[in-house]
């Protein structure tokens, strides 16, 4: 078989890791036994994304002994997606896979998707229909995977899976975005590609600790909200229009009770709370134009995506600075 970083590996799998060094041996194990039953040349490519454990120094020395093992580190933490996207730029396969390093997503589901993609489709995305998470996190999961069907008009039952084989041109196409905020499956529900699911299972994590934490999953919504719709806009300004043709009928049925009575139809802490409610959506409405804007500004910028602070190719002693 070919080394990693040749140019006739058939396979690439593309794996994001972040403070995972608990896992990274057994994941290198039995990723590797996978790949080589395929029978056919491969590359693994372990994309670092800023670890603070002993996940690199680990790394290299599982590289030490694999002439397929591609390390790629980046200068701190960026997030999955860039590293998912700077493992792309990498890759050389006709077939990129990815998967978390954390071992939720078995290496042995992988010729689950290979099966399928041999079907003709052009991505195959894993379905954890008997998902390990708690119920914390299967939760806003749901909502992430009925917005991301209601904003790109296909539904998949789990936008969350990393596990997923895509053909090399679904890559390529990737690669032409050049938005920072790069939701990938987002990205190849809106470019129409052949896409469909196959159940895997999913397996409790071992060490480590889950890198999905609240305030990250609601800024992915945010994100994911005000980079492929102006829907938001669209519903807050509804909603302001709303509110104000109510707050014309309210004025004009108070007007007309004065008139008729001679005394105010509602006391002074009703009006407050109108007032209050009012102006909570007004705020709502400003934040709402701000996310757009803040993400213009992050754009225009044209800060990098990602930056790699080394390259460590199985056939050389050093990295690559």
């Amino acid at each position: 078989m070919m080394a990693a970083g040749e140019q006739g590996a058939y396979y690439s799998v593309v794996v994001p890791v972040y403070n995972e060094a608990g896992n990274l041996p057994e994941l290198h194990t039995r990723l590797t036994a996978v790949m080589r039953a395929l029978a056919r040349p491969y590359e693994i490519i372990f994309v670092d994304d800023g670890s603070t454990d002993q996940s690199v120094p680990i790394m290299r020395s599982l590289q030490d002994g694999d002439p397929h093992l591609v390390i790629i580190c980046f200068q701190r933490n960026f997030g999955q997606h860039p590293a998912v996207i700077a493992g792309f730029n990498r890759a050389a396969g006709e077939v990129i896979i990815t998967l978390d390093a954390d071992l939720q997503n078995p290496p042995e589901e992988i010729p689950k998707l290979l099966a399928k993609l041999d079907e003709g489709y052009e991505l195959v995305s894993g379905w954890r229909r008997r998902r390990k998470d708690p119920l914390a996190r299967t939760l806003p999961s749901l909502v992430v995977n009925k917005m991301m069907g209601a904003l790109t008009g296909i539904s998949l039952k789990d936008y969350g899976c990393m596990l997923r084989a895509y053909r090399r041109q679904v890559v390529e196409y990737l690669k032409l975005f050049p938005e920072r905020a790069k939701f990938i499956t987002a990205l190849t529900s809106w470019l129409r590609v052949k896409i469909c699911e196959v159940e895997v299972e999913q397996s409790t994590r071992r060490t480590g600790t889950s890198k999905y934490n609240y305030p990250k999953l609601i800024r992915m919504n945010f994100d994911l909200l005000t980079g492929f719709s102006i829907t938001p806009i669209q519903v807050v300004s509804a909603i302001g229009l709303g509110i104000a043709l109510l707050g014309f009928l309210l004025g004009t049925a108070i007007l007309v009770w004065n008139i008729a009575h001679g005394r105010a139809a509602f006391d002074v802490a009703t009006l407050a709370a109108i007032v209050l409610m009012v102006s909570g959506i007004q705020l709502l409405a400003l934040g709402m134009i701000g996310e757009y804007v803040g993400r213009t500004f992050v754009q225009v910028q044209g800060r990098p995506y990602y930056i790699v602070k080394a390259v460590f190719e199985p056939s050389r002693a050093g990295g690559q600075e």
